[in-house]
C-alpha cells in the first residue's frame, strides 16, 4: 500500500502494483522509486498516485533502501554476496560488492554513504566501487542521513554516529538503549 497527501492530514490510498511489502521510497530524476522487501520489485510513479512495476528483479529476494544521485539509482538490501545494485535506467540492474547486508543508502557531500548488519559501512563516489570505512560500532546500522553538511546513522542499542564527510565517523550519545531504524 502506498499513501499520498497534498497537506500531511488527509492521506488518500494507491495501488502500488505489487502484493509485496514496501521498504523504501525515494525521490529522484523526476520520479518516485519504491522498492519491496520480497521478490525484488522496482515500483516508480511520476506522480505519486499512479504507481507501475518498473522492474522484478527475481533473482534478488529483499530490498531495504534506494536512492538517486550522481545519475544512478542504488538500491541496497539482501540478496547475496553482492548487496548493492545500482542501474542508469532502472532496467538494467548491475550488482555490486556491499559487504555484509545493507539497510540503508544515502548521498551527500558528494558521496554514497550505505550503512547495516555489525556496523556494515561503505562509501563510494560514483556508485560503483566502494570502500569499507571503520564505523566504530558493532551494532547493525539502520538508518542514514544527511543535512546540514553532516551525515548521521542509527540502529541498535540506542547506536548514533555523526560524520562531515562520510569516511570518518564519530559516536554520540542518544540517551536509549532502544533500537533506532530511522533518522532525518
Amino acid at each position: 500500500m502506498i499513501l499520498t497527501s497534498q497537506n500531511g492530514v488527509s492521506w488518500v490510498s494507491k495501488s502500488s502494483g505489487s502484493t509485496q511489502n514496501i521498504m523504501a521510497v525515494n525521490y529522484g530524476n523526476s520520479k518516485f522509486m519504491g522498492v519491496t522487501d520480497y521478490g525484488g520489485h522496482v515500483l516508480t510513479s511520476t506522480s505519486s498516485t499512479s504507481w507501475s512495476l518498473s522492474s522484478d528483479l527475481t533473482d534478488t529476494w529483499k530490498f531495504y533502501g534506494l536512492t538517486y544521485a550522481v545519475n544512478n539509482y542504488v538500491i541496497v538490501g539482501n540478496f547475496d554476496s553482492k548487496n548493492i545494485l545500482i542501474s542508469t535506467d532502472e532496467t538494467t540492474w548491475t550488482k555490486k560488492d556491499g559487504g555484509s547486508e545493507n539497510y540503508d543508502i544515502e548521498y551527500g557531500n558528494n558521496i554514497f554513504v550505505t550503512v547495516g548488519q555489525s556496523g556494515n559501512l561503505r562509501t563510494s563516489s560514483d556508485a560503483s566501487s566502494w570502500t569499507s570505512r571503520t564505523s566504530g560500532t558493532s551494532s547493525d546500522l539502520n538508518g542514514v542521513t544527511f543535512g546540514s553538511s553532516i551525515f548521521v546513522s542509527v540502529g541498535g542499542t540506542g547506536t548514533v554516529i555523526s560524520s562531515s564527510d562520510g569516511i570518518s565517523w564519530t559516536s554520540r550519545t542518544s540517551g536509549t538503549s532502544f533500537t533506532l531504524n530511522g533518522v532525518t
